[in-house]
């Protein structure tokens, strides 16, 4: 039992942390598209409008594709945390019951506005399009189609850089050793004793 409630409160931690990091980085990207807006009504010269569209253009991008990654993880998180098996019968329950409440008794006017899709995915949408249109028209000549084309070949490029660099660093097995057992060899050292001898 001890165990078992120790896995709840580790997963509702674990939601709770990840919400927290949605309004952090909501945070930080208004406060960043803030200041990039700033500079680029700002800027005198148009390489510098562009540059600095090119970049919100980006920036707002990167918004988008985590934020729509972190609405799924925010949804199997609340799947998860009202399971019963994970949480326990009773947290699970309860956990269940309150997401059934929200959909059988809100009214159905407010059901639509719920705040995690809008902010993972309708306003970097929104601020996407914003940054796009200023970059377009950063030369003050109307919509210049060849930036705006720079402006996008920078995203596709920035996604297939992105796409190939996602695997990350490889993480050793001994480098996370010390979480289960250090006194425990690992599977390599093991290997390597056994050749030895």
């Amino acid at each position: 039992m001890p165990d078992e409630k120790f896995k709840g409160e580790l997963l509702f931690s674990f939601f709770l942390h990840e919400a927290e990091n949605l309004h952090n980085r909501v945070d930080w990207f208004l406060i960043f598209h803030g200041i990039l807006l700033e500079a680029f009504l700002a800027a005198h010269y148009t390489a510098h409008r562009i540059t600095i569209g090119a970049l919100g253009c980006l920036v707002s991008y990167v918004w988008l594709v985590s934020g729509i990654r972190q609405l799924w993880d925010l949804g199997h998180l609340v799947k998860s945390t009202s399971d019963g098996v994970i949480m326990g019968s009773g947290a699970g329950d309860l956990f269940q019951r309150l997401f059934e409440a929200r959909q059988r008794y809100q009214p159905s006017w407010m059901k639509w506005a719920r705040a995690t899709p809008a902010f993972c995915i309708v306003l970097p949408i929104a601020v996407l399009a914003a940054w796009l249109v200023v970059t377009a028209t950063a030369t003050e000549r109307g919509v210049n189609l060849p930036v705006l084309a720079v402006a996008i070949a920078t995203l596709l490029a920035c996604t297939a850089l992105w796409a190939i660099v996602q695997p990350g660093p490889k993480i050793s097995p001994q480098a996370i050793a010390h979480l289960y057992d250090t006194t425990r060899p690992s599977s390599d050292e093991q290997g390597t004793e056994k050749r030895v001898s």
